[in-house]
């Protein structure tokens, strides 16, 4: 499969339109967007949300370089890797000798390498794109009265089955942008894969691969700030 998604990102990267939209511009992205677990991320997580920045240079040959830092996060943990310390009727015992309130949530961060190719003459186009980098996800242990302590200090990377590897993404959507820059939108279709193993081995999790095919999609919200536009010769600043 890695094979398969590098050679899509080397079309892209080849595809180049020879049309020229005599304009080039630098500025950020924020992005929130929402996306569902495949292959054996699936097996660990439920949907989740993430929140992107990146900076991007938007060049006159319609290719945009990006690099990107992608916090992800989520409430449906589908391993139990406290299981064999709970009582008959399911519940954790904490240091007071009472019902420890212990819940578990979905964290990760990617950071990728990219470019995209906007196609099309008018200053909205469709977006097609891609990129490299690294993975990271684990499972975050939340106690909130503090009670119960196996799964912190040094036993804490027994349990949050850390994973981290790295990752391939697609990218499709399209980019509304009006001519006077009030409107600076993108709506991408993610695709993520991630080639990664857990950091520690460990009889708590339930979950024995050596090696993960994390997968993911969804759609996300990018708006563009520029910093900076160039048209020929003249320079814009924004900041």
């Amino acid at each position: 499969m890695m094979k398969s998604v590098l050679g899509i990102l080397m079309l892209l990267i080849l595809f180049i339109e020879m049309g020229n939209t005599q304009e080039s511009a630098i500025g950020v992205n924020f992005g929130y967007g929402y996306f569902l677990p495949a292959g054996d991320l699936e097996e660990r997580y439920g949907g989740h949300l993430g929140f992107s920045f990146n900076t991007e240079y938007q060049a006159k040959n319609n290719l945009n370089y990006f690099l990107e830092w992608r916090y992800l996060f989520g409430n449906t943990v589908k391993s139990d890797v406290l299981a064999p310390f709970r009582q008959e009727d399911g519940l954790l015992i904490g240091t007071d000798g009472l019902a420890a309130d212990v819940y578990y949530r979905m964290r990760g961060q990617h950071f990728v390498l990219g470019l995209s190719k906007a196609i099309g003459q008018k200053r909205s186009k469709a977006l097609v794109g891609g990129g490299l980098g690294w993975i990271f996800y684990k499972t975050s242990i939340r106690d909130d009265n503090r009670s119960y302590i196996q799964p912190t200090g040094l036993y804490e990377q027994l349990y949050d089955q850390r994973t981290n590897g790295p990752l391939a993404k697609l990218l499709a959507g399209y980019h509304l942008k009006t001519d006077n820059d009030l409107i600076n939108l993108k709506i991408l279709i993610d695709m993520g894969y991630g080639f990664s193993s857990f950091n520690k081995l460990s009889p708590y999790n339930p979950i024995t691969k050596s090696s993960l095919k994390d997968l993911s999609a969804g759609i996300t919200a990018y708006w563009f700030i520029p910093f900076r536009k160039y048209r020929g010769s003249e320079e814009i600043k924004y900041f």
